[in-house]
């Protein structure tokens, strides 16, 4: 039996609800019958192919815009090569979540919850004051920070200064201390900054993701996610302050859809908002042009990053 029927019933086994179909022809035919062929196909791989056919598919996904897949193994040696001319990214994932509290400008919504933890820790007990989210602290006291110098921490002083207005409050509290672990946060280059990826994506064309990231443009900042990291809380304050962050994120992701066009499913909109800043657009050069010109530096950098022991 053909390898690509096998291969076509193996992997429809890994899932009963995907359907899948294989056809057995010499690539070079069906590019010669069927020029468009690959345009129905949102990735193309190509496994051990003949050094003609792996040029000729790469010119035809690369006049498609199809992103392409190349895989060639020769005993224990492999490699693979990956040609994008712009692959757009909707939830690239990070190694380490980066969460946006905004703590040095807090939504009005947690601002509200900051202010009233503010009020009631002089007459709470030391159980009550250890179940405040580290969130609430760190949004208080920037607050009032920024009340009294103009912004948030900006020198090693000033970190130091408020640091111990942080420990302040209770040095053996466990929220306490996470807060003097993450008050990094207040001081942090701005995460509401819009990341040079969504211009990026803003000029690839006319895709649904493209004419978003426009908008996000237009609305001059990232938009708040509305999620959070785990942190020692009681229920109630955690779930109210995940409803304060949730309401500012849906305030945003209002803002950013009255400013998309009209046919876009505001679902989406809402889904890219809550994304903006894991939004990424891959893009390679075509194999046609690293035969034409063949970048040595980069052959160079990653060898020597393979085999740092070679490096001079």
């Amino acid at each position: 039996r053909p390898r690509a029927a096998v291969a076509c019933e193996l992997l429809l086994e890994l899932n009963p609800d995907v359907r899948g179909q294989s056809r057995v022809i010499a690539w070079e035919q069906l590019a010669s019958s069927e020029p468009d062929f690959v345009s129905g196909f949102t990735l193309v791989i190509g496994a051990q192919l003949s050094s003609v056919a792996t040029h000729s598919l790469g010119e035809a996904c690369w006049r498609l815009g199809v992103p392409l897949v190349l895989a060639r193994t020769c005993g224990l040696i492999g490699s693979v090569r990956l040609q994008a001319r712009g692959h757009e990214v909707l939830d690239a994932r990070a190694e380490a979540e980066s969460f946006d509290l905004r703590l040095h400008a807090p939504p009005p919504e947690v601002a509200a919850l900051a202010a009233d933890t503010k009020a009631a820790w002089p007459t709470s007990d030391a159980a009550t004051r250890g179940r405040a989210p580290y969130a609430l602290l760190l949004a208080w006291l920037a607050t009032d920070w920024a009340a009294e110098t103009g912004g948030p921490p900006a020198t090693s002083a000033d970190k130091k200064a408020f640091k111990a207005r942080v420990e302040a409050l209770g040095p053996d509290l466990d929220n306490v201390r996470e807060a003097l672990r993450e008050a990094y946060r207040v001081w942090a280059a701005p995460p509401e900054a819009v990341p040079e990826e969504v211009e990026a994506l803003a000029r690839v064309g006319s895709t649904d993701l493209a004419r978003v990231a426009r908008a996000l443009l237009r609305f001059g900042r990232c938009p708040v996610a509305g999620t959070l990291p785990d942190m020692h809380a009681d229920t109630d304050r955690f779930v109210r302050l995940q409803r304060a962050y949730a309401a500012a994120a849906e305030r945003d992701a209002a803002a950013v859809a009255a400013l998309a066009p009209d046919d876009l499913d505001p679902d989406f909109v809402r889904a890219v908002c809550r994304r903006a800043r894991h939004l990424r657009l891959l893009s390679t050069r075509s194999l046609a042009d690293e035969l034409q010109q063949p970048d040595l530096a980069d052959a160079v950098d990653d060898l020597l990053a393979a085999e740092p022991d070679r490096r001079p």
